[in-house]
């Protein structure tokens, strides 16, 4: 119950409330006036409470920021021409508080001269930048290319950014670097000889007469120079700069890389030198040494190296030219990269050291993939040759194989004469009633034959999966050596064999096989193009796929090297 006002006083000095018990106090008439006494007095007010005093709220901390720094450059020692490369060691380091976040680099040029960083040592400004923790120091040395120049020096202006940074009056620093304008003149000389005597430089009678060597620089594009009687070329009036001298391809297995010089004004003097491929001393064997496998089974190789030179070699092993997961990778035996399988075959490990006139034999092995079963073979697909070489293109090569069964599979495409040259069969140019059989390259017998169709058309079902050899029965033969596949994931179909007018071999017995000395191309890729793309040796030590002959040894294949086919 709440009691307000009068009642209120009332209450405060004691008087009964209406609801009390009647006393012997006599009430009031109307007609008496209250005394003072009786009127209640006003309600004392309520006691006034302090509002609360807020508590100040505390500054907000300022936020962590990194702060990049640039220390002073050092002026690259020499003078550099046109096209030619030199290096800046460039020192930042994060005296902020906060992370440096995508810290990239920039550079400008002032009038003399223009430039490129060709390495920018991960602070790329296209890439994603690097990271510089609060307080780091990191040095750097970029890779500067002289683009252009017009005067004797020019100057770079290096800056560096990074996300959130405030301050960047201290993130850039220039350097002077001299160079040699573009307007001086000189002369371009060098030899194209075969070094015969293997003895690293220029004899009489090695020189290479009559050829042409093809000249490119920053203002020079394909300028043709044709060698003398002793192998020397000479360009004339040529600008300053960095040139790439090309020679041409040599007969006979003969290896030559391209070279090149700068020329600032005085003589220059360019050897290109052309060796013997390796596979003239170097032979390798590699046989599988179980019979067929299962999906994931281990597998053991016997490599055989057999040097007939007179120098010591240390060889290391390429393998896998195609890593592709669903071309001709899927089947490569695994580990071929690992030292715990090959050991020092393996490109960053020492190499197996094979004396001159000498014979080692190693055991490696790797794994058979899982999904080799949907192909029905396993192989192993490398180059051997030495860490210190350039010249791959000579490095003898082994393929060997084996069997992975236990699933059937189809094969069909097309098999044509490509009369156009495209690589592609167009219409007209496939093989109409050709009997092709397959033959199994570990026992040579026939698995199954089919006949083509009108547009040279082939298909075969429900054959064991694996590779093998096409035999024709008609006055055809195939125009490259390679593989007819059959396989359970589709990658023996839209396959494209292309053939060329032959004999007419004997109907029966079948010729004896011819194994192809590499796995088969993807099938979207026609022959042609495939030794196009080996020729740019794709693979971890840059080897390339090439000539090698192959023996029928039981239950594996057994690879000699021979010089590599070029077409």
């Amino acid at each position: 119950m709440t009691i307000t006002g009068a009642a209120a006083g009332l209450l405060i000095l004691g008087t009964a409330p209406a609801f009390a018990d009647p006393t012997d106090t006599p009430t009031a008439t109307p007609s008496e006036t209250p005394t003072s006494a009786a009127v209640p007095p006003e309600p004392e007010a309520p006691e006034a409470r302090p509002k609360d005093t807020p508590v100040p709220a505390s500054p907000k901390a300022a936020a962590a920021v990194p702060d990049l720094v640039m220390e002073p450059l050092t002026k690259p020692a020499g003078k550099y021409a046109e096209g030619e490369t030199f290096t800046v060691t460039v020192t930042i380091a994060n005296m902020g508080e906060g992370k440096a976040e995508v810290v990239k680099g920039s550079i400008s040029a002032l009038p003399g001269a223009k430039f490129e960083v060709t390495d920018w040592q991960g602070l790329d400004p296209a890439g994603a930048g690097a990271t510089l923790a609060p307080k780091e120091k990191r040095q750097l040395v970029f890779s500067v290319r002289v683009t252009e120049a017009t005067e004797a020096t020019g100057r770079i202006e290096f800056a560096v950014s990074a996300k959130d940074e405030t301050n960047t009056a201290d993130n850039k620093q220039q350097v002077p670097v001299d160079v040699v304008p573009w307007t001086t003149k000189g002369t371009l000389s060098g030899t194209l000889f075969l070094d015969k005597d293997n003895n690293d430089r220029w004899s009489a009678g090695e020189g290479v007469a009559g050829v042409d060597v093809t000249v490119d620089g920053p203002r020079v594009r394909g300028l043709k120079v044709k060698t003398d009687a002793n192998g020397r070329f000479t360009a004339a009036d040529l600008s300053a700069g960095e040139y790439k001298v090309t020679p041409p391809g040599l007969p006979d297995g003969w290896l030559v890389k391209p070279g090149s010089i700068v020329v600032r004004g005085s003589a220059t003097d360019l050897q290109l030198r052309a060796v013997r491929p390796l596979t003239d001393t170097l032979k390798v064997t590699a046989k599988f040494n179980e019979g067929s496998y299962k999906p994931g089974a281990g597998a053991n190789l016997t490599i055989t190296l057999a040097n007939g030179g007179s120098k010591d070699l240390s060889i290391v092993a390429g393998c896998d030219f195609d890593p592709d997961s669903e071309g001709p990778g899927k089947t490569h035996l695994e580990g071929t990269n690992n030292p715990f399988f090959w050991g020092n075959l393996v490109p960053d490990q020492a190499g197996v050291p094979v004396r001159a006139g000498q014979t080692e034999t190693v055991t490696v092995r790797g794994t058979v993939p899982v999904k080799a079963i949907e192909r029905g073979v396993v192989h192993v697909h490398c180059a051997f040759g030495t860490k210190d070489n350039p010249f791959v293109d000579g490095f003898p090569q082994v393929f060997a194989l084996a069997k992975v069964p236990g699933m059937n599979g189809t094969g069909n495409g097309h098999i044509f004469e490509d009369r156009d040259g495209d690589g592609q069969p167009a219409t007209g140019e496939g093989i109409k009633g050709l009997v092709v059989s397959l033959l199994d390259p570990f026992d040579g017998k026939v698995v199954a034959t089919t006949t083509t169709l009108h547009d040279g058309g082939y298909k075969f079902e429900n054959v064991p999966a694996g590779w093998y050899i096409p035999v024709l029965k008609g006055p055809w033969q195939l125009k490259f050596n390679e593989f007819l596949v059959i396989a359970a994931d589709g990658w023996g179909d839209k396959r494209k064999l292309q053939v060329v007018p032959g004999p007419m071999p004997a109907p029966d017995p079948v010729p004896a096989p011819n194994l192809p000395k590499h796995p088969p191309n993807n099938n979207d890729t026609t022959s042609n193009q495939t030794v196009a793309l080996a020729k740019t040796g794709a693979n971890v030590i840059g080897l390339t796929i090439g000539g090698v002959a192959v023996l029928l040894l039981g239950v594996g294949a057994l690879v000699f090297t021979r010089k590599r086919r070029r077409s």
